[in-house]
Order: structure tokens, then sequence, then C-alpha cells
């Protein structure tokens, strides 16, 4: 719809039978937990016009398996992706700064490319993750929280950046 600027909170929580979301040009905003619980949501594109993803706005979408995601989203806010079980392919912004807690526990990707700007990755971001092989820790990452590979069984591959300040205990 025209004029439609902001995806609210909850919007489409628990919409179960839920499969393609093909958000509008013009929306900024996609609010906390708008597509909580969509359990057999396949795909949505995200235009470039958003700039603010809330919290938890995809926890549970168990059969989501790929997303691109704007170019103007700085953070993946918490729990944003958090038990998307079959998700396997993520385009994350090359101007992202921060991935918070719990961003990606429980996905099915076996590696993952954070992006060369992102400084903070935050507890348990990718815990659970038990296809996850390899990652990459960019060189601009400075703290990596409590928990945030564990779990991950298959995790072999680690690279871990220069000028790391803060590896806090169980990172991995």
């Amino acid at each position: 719809p025209n004029g439609l600027l902001t995806i609210e909170a909850e919007a489409f929580l628990q919409c179960t039978s839920l499969q393609e979301v093909v958000i509008p040009n013009g929306v900024v905003k996609i609010g906390a937990s708008a597509f909580c619980t969509c359990i057999e949501l396949l795909g949505i594109k995200i235009p470039e016009s958003v700039v603010d993803i809330g919290q938890s706005a995809f926890v549970y979408c168990y059969s989501l398996n790929a997303i691109k995601l704007p170019s103007k989203v700085k953070r993946l806010e918490t729990n944003m992706f958090y038990s998307c079980v079959r998700l396997q392919s993520v385009i994350l912004p090359k101007n992202l700064e921060r991935i918070e807690n719990w961003a990606f526990a429980g996905f099915a990707m076996t590696n993952i490319e954070i992006p060369f700007s992102v400084d903070y990755i935050g507890s348990c971001s990718f815990r659970e993750c038990p296809e996850l092989q390899s990652v990459k820790i960019p060189v601009n990452v400075t703290y990596i929280g409590e928990g945030a590979f564990m779990h991950c069984p298959r995790l072999k591959d680690v690279r871990l950046p220069k000028h790391l300040e803060f590896c806090i205990k169980k990172a991995f």
C-alpha cells in the first residue's frame, strides 16, 4: 500500500500459514516480532528503504531458508533469526556494525560471512548452530560475547582478528 512506512510490532505474529511476503518500497521499519512464529514462511523480500528491523522480527520462522537484508540496516537486533532452523543463506549489509545477542542462534548455515564493518558480536549470537563449520571474525571486531559460538559441534575453522579486546568466557 502507498504510504506504508512501518510494519508494526507483531503485525503478522503467528500467521502460521503465511509463506511469502513482499514488503513494499518506502517501508522504513519492521517492528519487533513482526513475523514471529510464521512457521511456514519460506521467503521475504525486504526493500532497500528499510533501515530498522526490530528484535525477534523473524524468531521461530522455521521454514525461512534465505534472506537478503537491506544495505542501510546497521544492527541485527536480539533474537532476530533465533531458531530459524532452515536458514541457509543470509546476505548481510556491508555496513552492518553490530550483531546482538541470540541473533542467529539455531540457524542451519555451514559458514557465515561477517561484514568487515562489524565491531560487536553479542552473547549467544551464533549459539547452537549445528551445521556451522567456519567463521572469519573481521578485523574491526573488538568484542565477542559469552557463548557467541557455543554448542556449534562442527565448527572447525575460526579466524580471530589481531585487535580483539574482549572474548568473553565460553565464547566458543
